[in-house]
């Protein structure tokens, strides 16, 4: 039994084929001519390498830069904003004594106006009985005026010799 072998093989035509136009903004399409093959890939690979290792110690040391300076600036406003606190909290410890003075003068004003209040009560009830009597007792003087003329009157006419 013979087996029969087919095999793809591409076999050039004696006339070279010629690759498609390169698209607009790009070269044509061929062998690097800047270095020999491989070896010129590997360096420009290590050349990336070093480029990219560089790049990313520059960034890492300003992002680094940037950390500490983002530190710097969140404690000082911690620092500020507890100094705020505090202050605040003299600000209203002075209001709440200043408050607690003033409901002690509001408290002694308004003992002292009680007082007057009742004074100014003994005084109108003074007042009221002197008008109710002024005519009673303007009577009990004329009276009693009278009396002593008749009195000086019988004293003056007597005479003691």
């Amino acid at each position: 039994q013979l087996v029969r072998v087919t095999s793809f093989v591409q076999v050039r035509n004696a006339r070279s084929v010629q690759p498609p136009p390169a698209p607009e903004g790009f070269s044509t399409y061929g062998a690097s001519r800047a270095k020999g093959g491989v070896l010129g890939m590997i360096e420009q690979i290590i050349n990336d390498a070093k480029t990219l290792e560089t790049e990313s110690l520059r960034d890492e040391q300003s992002s680094q830069e940037d950390y500490e300076n983002f530190v710097k600036d969140t404690n000082a406003s911690i620092k500020a904003k507890q100094q705020q606190m505090v202050n605040q909290g003299a600000v209203k410890s002075n209001a709440e004594q200043a408050l607690i003075s003033s409901e002690e003068d509001d408290r002694a004003k308004a003992a002292e106006l009680e007082t007057l209040a009742s004074t100014a009560s003994a005084i109108n009830m003074d007042c009221d009985f002197l008008v109710r009597n002024f005519d009673a007792r303007m009577e009990a003087r004329d009276q009693e005026v009278e009396g002593l003329q008749e009195a000086k009157a019988v004293l003056s006419g007597m005479r003691l010799d």
